[in-house]
């Protein structure tokens, strides 16, 4: 169809077609014309789709559509499930990328770079980047560090990240900087220390209601839940529910919740899923989540090989033959397969989070940072 043609069709018509064509052919059709490419951007138009997509940290980077199902729960369709994104300048093919969270479609990349990392944040939709300041170099050690990407639910225009070193250091310091980026007003801070002895496993913290959650071990190797609450900037222990142990899973979100997967102690049964509730005070608690599900009922050392978790009870896996994705729901007991044509290699060796889901969105990083959110 040719763009004058398409200029004759009434706005409600084309607002229907735009909202309901997947998001391949809407990256195709953006460089058809300025008139289709200002059609296609409308903020009315984004704000009807809410299209739900998965970014993989590979290079060049690669979107999956998560809102397909044309086909029933076992859909083993792959029309349109994998999308070649543009990717920032001056990533070079192959680099490891670690995704830290996603806020308002809006994506928090960790590149690594033979001198340690830079930050960028990255619209998949539109590809728009910024490149995020450097902490201070007096901060700057030689170790890993671990990252959150969030903010306080009463301020949620002044989008933060957090930095900590992920172990401590040879030094007789018993405590380490927790280096914050206010996204705001585009300075770094060290507001707190965080004491202890603790070993953080992943780099990416979880965002779950204006708190950071990180899995880490303690001075007595013990498996815990190390939460920063962006509120009040405090530090704090979570013990792991009562007699379970925690599994090779990173921690998720369900039904607005953080949610772990363990197993019972001295028990050779199935995975389990608890969530962590607060209570009236600000006190929390673990629950048991009853799912109906198949999908955990396997032996937890051989049985199940699930990656990470997505959004709200979804989880993620990459099969051996590094060609299809699996994606679980926990909450109706279903499962998508995706099949692909580009090399997932490099996903096997990812640092968690192998992928994030995030919403389709016009938000740019720079009105992030400006506290328009």
């Amino acid at each position: 169809m040719k763009d004058n043609y398409f200029q004759l069709l009434p706005v409600e018509i084309l607002d229907n077609i735009l909202v309901r064509l997947p998001t391949e052919a809407l990256f195709r059709f953006k460089c058809v014309s300025k008139h289709w490419n200002r059609l296609i951007l409308n903020p009315q138009i984004m704000k009807s789709r809410s299209r739900r997509m998965i970014l993989l940290p590979v290079q060049p980077f690669y979107a999956m559509n998560n809102a397909c199902g044309a086909h029933g729960p076992y859909c083993h369709c792959n029309a349109g499930s994998t999308i070649m994104l543009r990717s920032p300048p001056g990533i070079p093919e192959g680099t490891k990328v670690t995704i830290v969270g996603t806020i308002n479609g809006v994506v928090l990349l960790l590149i690594h770079r033979s001198q340690g990392h830079n930050m960028m944040l990255y619209n998949p939709f539109t590809g728009a980047f910024k490149i995020l300041s450097d902490p201070p170099l007096e901060n700057h050690y030689s170790g890993s560090y671990v990252y959150g990407f969030g903010y306080d639910t009463l301020t949620p225009h002044d989008v933060k990240i957090v930095r900590l070193r992920a172990y401590m250091d040879d030094t007789n310091s018993r405590s380490r900087p927790c280096d914050i980026l206010s996204l705001k007003n585009g300075s770094w801070s060290t507001p707190l220390k965080l004491s202890g002895d603790y070993v953080f496993f992943e780099y990416s913290g979880v965002f779950v209601n204006g708190f950071l959650f990180w899995i880490a071990s303690d001075s007595e190797h013990r498996v815990l839940v190390v939460a920063l609450d962006l509120k009040g900037m405090v530090f704090s222990e979570i013990q792991l529910p009562p007699n379970r142990l925690f599994s090779r899973f990173p921690l998720g979100k369900i039904n607005g919740n953080l949610c772990m997967i363990c197993y019972e102690r001295n028990s050779v049964g199935y995975y389990e899923v608890w969530a962590l509730n607060e209570e009236d005070g600000g006190t929390k608690s673990w629950s048991f989540v009853n799912l109906s599900t198949s999908i955990l009922r396997g032996r937890h050392h051989n049985d199940v090989s699930l990656m990470c978790f997505l959004d709200e009870g979804k989880l993620i896996q990459l099969r051996r033959n590094n060609r299809r994705l699996v994606i679980y729901n926990l909450l109706n007991d279903t499962q998508k397969i995706y099949l692909y044509s580009v090399d997932l290699t490099s996903l096997a060796q990812v640092r968690s989070p192998l992928a994030v889901e995030y919403v389709e969105s016009l938000m740019s990083p720079s009105d992030l940072c400006s506290g328009f959110v």
